[in-house]
């Protein structure tokens, strides 16, 4: 059964990307044309379901579908496959690109998510991932390729109760609109309530 799920429409076509993860960390990506559901294809992204370890975007210009998700490891941490927006769907037409090694993300990524940039000229999706060592890291994807930081945004993000991985949705990324600057906020472990949490 589904545990945690996401759907993104596109902004060329008819057409929706749906994905969720089981308790058994697989994921699950469907694809709708209008009037029928496929399904496209699955990946072990780890966890029980209770993190979110995997988003979606589209490409504001060309309606390209982007899918970045967690591989559950402490290298190669990260694999996204693309699907040209001048394509239907059907699990043929996604590309499986290669994983790949985020400086600053030291263990397995636990939670994944992405925002793209609304002005009708742009290609770029912005996402963040928060890993198993409470590190907040981004990269930027062109429509080509990631543009990745040297150094996390945090290395102690915030958590809920005794656990000592993060365990709480407490970050987000957001492209402001008309100058398409990226806005990334997130909740820290040192602070308080008001006082620089």
């Amino acid at each position: 059964n589904g545990v945690n799920f996401v759907i993104r429409t596109s902004p060329t076509k008819t057409e929706a990307i749906a994905g969720y993860v089981t308790s058994s960390g697989s994921l699950q990506i469907l694809c709708f044309n209008g009037s029928t559901w496929t399904n496209e294809w699955t990946a072990t992204v780890g966890g029980t379901g209770t993190t979110k370890r995997f988003d979606i975007a589209y490409e504001t210009n060309t309606g390209d579908a982007l899918v970045l998700y967690s591989t559950d490891a402490t290298t190669n941490e990260l694999d996204y496959r693309t699907k040209s927006g001048t394509l239907d769907c059907g699990s043929a037409n996604w590309v499986d690109q290669p994983a790949f090694d985020s400086p600053g993300t030291s263990a397995a990524v636990y939670w994944v998510k992405m925002a793209w940039d609304k002005r009708s000229t742009s290609n770029l999706i912005a996402a963040i991932w928060a890993d198993g060592a409470n590190d907040l890291q981004g990269a930027v994807w062109s429509g080509t390729a990631w543009t990745q930081r040297g150094a996390p945004f945090e290395t102690s993000l915030e958590v809920v109760g005794a656990s000592t991985t993060p365990n709480v949705d407490d970050f987000d990324v957001e492209f402001e609109s008309t100058s398409g600057d990226i806005l990334v906020a997130w909740a820290n472990s040192v602070g308080t309530e008001g006082t620089n949490g």
